[in-house]
């Protein structure tokens, strides 16, 4: 790449990575790289949530805002979220042009608030809607 290159301006796509541990206890080695949760979910329900978030659309309630932030553009787009099941972990993969700030922690809290009956399918069009991030799930802790 040319010396000019700005790793976050100029990519023309983005992967996110977000695990998740699940089950009564993590495993000690885990705790600084996933999100213990350790509450039931229906993993088919976030499967089912997920085409919602796909393609261009306004992100806004899926932003936290920053101090002194300036965003005025909330429109992303999220090519494709993909969630794989293995030995007691999620982990999420979120693909899009960009992201804006928190947006993809955003997702993730909202998908599991989905998969254990915290929010209902038929509201994520509303959350959109809306564009306000307290209509959204919660924001996934730094993992």
């Amino acid at each position: 790449m040319p010396l000019s290159f700005h790793p976050t301006l100029d990519a023309f796509g983005k992967e996110y990575h977000y695990w998740i541990s699940y089950g009564p206890y993590q495993l000690p080695f885990h705790r600084h790289i996933s999100w213990h949760f350790p509450y039931s979910f229906d993993i088919q329900l976030i499967h089912q949530a997920i085409p919602f978030f796909i393609g261009e659309k306004n992100f806004s309630a899926f932003c936290n805002a920053k101090k002194n932030s300036k965003e005025t553009d909330f429109i992303r787009r999220v090519d494709g979220i993909e969630v794989i099941e293995k030995d007691s972990m999620l982990k999420f993969t979120v693909s899009g042009n960009r992201f804006l700030y928190k947006m993809v922690r955003n997702i993730v809290g909202t998908l599991m608030y989905v998969g254990c009956g915290k929010i209902v399918l038929h509201d994520i069009p509303l959350i959109f809607e809306r564009k306000k991030r307290t209509a959204a799930g919660m924001t996934a802790p730094a993992h």
